[in-house]
């Protein structure tokens, strides 16, 4: 767990992990020059804990990535489980986990679901999906939850797969996607961790989108170069920025083809997954254009069947008997 001016949420994060029903474990608090009250508290718990329970390593501030190299060297387990000191570990986390790559030896690595929760009150299910050959397609969109990821440590100290400094704050998608390429990863279908939303998180603070826009480039550049305006496109479809125009939906059918035919024939990605994918975006765009009136039901059917649901087809026929739009 790296530790940085944590206090606020840092001892039920910590107390979390003391209260996992699996018991085989350290717990490395990686300290990365904490000028709040951090330190104390992390004192504090030292003295009601077994002496081999928890591993405290206090370093001069040097940033996420190379806190988390430092503790992953210093870590002497088959595992390594990332805890963020904000978050809250259900108590079978471990136990699920660990259970889960002992009995897949050729995974390197798994996540789970996690209910994310605000300061109001309000909370809610954040699903991953759970098949390796759909993660290995959704590496072109997301993959996995960050803080509840188990790894195998032979992945950083015999692969050198390690956390790269010059991509944070999204340094952990930059990880997974290097993984993925070397085995098998997964999400257990469990919420495993609670995940907390504050103005204090990283997430509030920096934007990022730059640099998870660069990554999801070069997953881009692994099917075909894209121009500028291609690359603004494939950008808008990922994130659901879809404009309610004709040219716009003609475009984005295009490139979506593009997309199939390209990943047929360098087989890039598991062909059934990421067509999956690519009905799921062609279908995004479709609802928003049929929902502002600016295309017919019909359109949807332009492209190929392989990029075509039924039940997609049914939903969208739905919304235009409401939208009163020509269905034929």
């Amino acid at each position: 767990m790296p530790v940085y001016n944590g206090e606020r949420f840092l001892e039920e994060a910590i107390r979390s992990i003391l209260s996992q029903t699996y018991d085989n474990y350290e717990l490395i608090l990686a300290n990365d020059g904490s000028t709040d009250g951090s330190t104390a508290i992390i004192q504090s718990l030292l003295q009601s804990v077994p002496p081999d329970r928890i591993r405290v390593l206090d370093m001069p501030h040097q940033g996420l990535a190379e806190t988390m190299n430092w503790a992953i060297r210093e870590s002497r387990g088959k595992y390594i489980a990332r805890m963020d000191q904000d978050d809250i570990s259900l108590p079978k986390r471990l136990e699920c986990q660990v259970r889960f790559l002992e009995s897949h030896p050729d995974h390197v690595m798994c996540g789970s679901w996690a209910e994310v929760f605000t300061p109001s009150g309000k909370s809610w299910i954040v699903h991953r999906e759970c098949n390796n050959e759909i993660l290995q397609a959704l590496l072109f969109a997301h993959c996995c939850f960050a803080p509840c990821v188990m790894i195998r440590r032979e992945m950083f100290i015999e692969k050198g797969t390690w956390y790269r400094q010059e991509w944070w704050p999204a340094d952990d998608y930059d990880l997974y996607i290097r993984m993925a390429e070397q085995g098998k990863v997964a999400n257990i279908g469990k919420v495993l961790l609670r995940y907390r939303k504050h103005t204090d998180q990283v997430s509030s603070q920096i934007n990022y989108r730059p640099l998870i826009d660069l990554l999801r480039k070069r997953q881009l550049l692994k099917l075909l170069p894209a121009s500028t305006e291609q690359l603004c496109l494939h950008l808008s479809i990922l994130y659901g920025r879809f404009k309610a125009c004709r040219h716009y939906v003609d475009c984005a059918g295009k490139w979506l083809v593009m997309l199939s035919e390209e990943n047929r024939r360098k087989r890039v990605y598991p062909e059934k997954y990421f067509n999956q994918l690519l009905q799921a975006w062609w279908y995004g765009v479709c609802r928003h254009a049929l929902r502002q009136r600016q295309i017919a039901y019909k359109t949807y059917f332009n492209l190929p069947g392989a990029l075509l649901r039924p039940e997609y087809g049914a939903k969208l026929l739905y919304h235009a008997y409401c939208a009163r739009d020509p269905v034929a």
